[in-house]
């Protein structure tokens, strides 16, 4: 060992091992994390049938307890994200049971983050040609 030197020089075998745990450790902890975020969290809705969810229903789900939004003809339930949504609750609670979806582009929701959570909230498509409560005219 040189003298002055402050540290022992570390055999280039111990070096390399020593970079592969860190690495792998890192690696563990970003899995586990990424896991974690895509699991269900409780009060979540189970999903919809896939044949689609009229508009009705969507309407019924407009309370802070239960929160449908719409976009891109496509239902949300983003009920567990009312806390975590950066832009607070009272945003999501505004399109509660109706369509969001141009408030949804006009803020530019695009990044991975925003999709990755939406498919994690996402119910099923919106059915088309469904009018609700429709009164009929004789």
């Amino acid at each position: 060992m040189a003298t002055g030197s402050a540290s022992p020089a570390w055999p280039s075998t111990v070096r390399v091992s020593a970079i592969a745990g860190a690495a792998l450790s890192v690696t563990a902890v970003g899995t586990a994390f990424w896991a974690w975020r895509q699991r269900k969290r409780p009060g979540e809705s189970a999903s919809a049938p896939k044949a689609g969810i009229s508009q009705a229903e969507v309407a019924r789900h407009s309370s802070p307890e239960s929160v449908w939004i719409i976009i891109d003809s496509q239902v949300y339930d983003v009920t567990s994200w009312l806390k975590d949504h950066p832009g607070g609750e009272v945003l999501l609670l505004a399109f509660a049971g109706r369509d969001a979806t141009a408030a949804h582009m006009t803020v530019g929701h695009s990044s991975e983050l925003v999709k990755t959570e939406l498919r994690r909230m996402h119910l099923g498509p919106l059915l088309k040609g469904v009018v609700a409560n429709r009164d009929k005219i004789e």
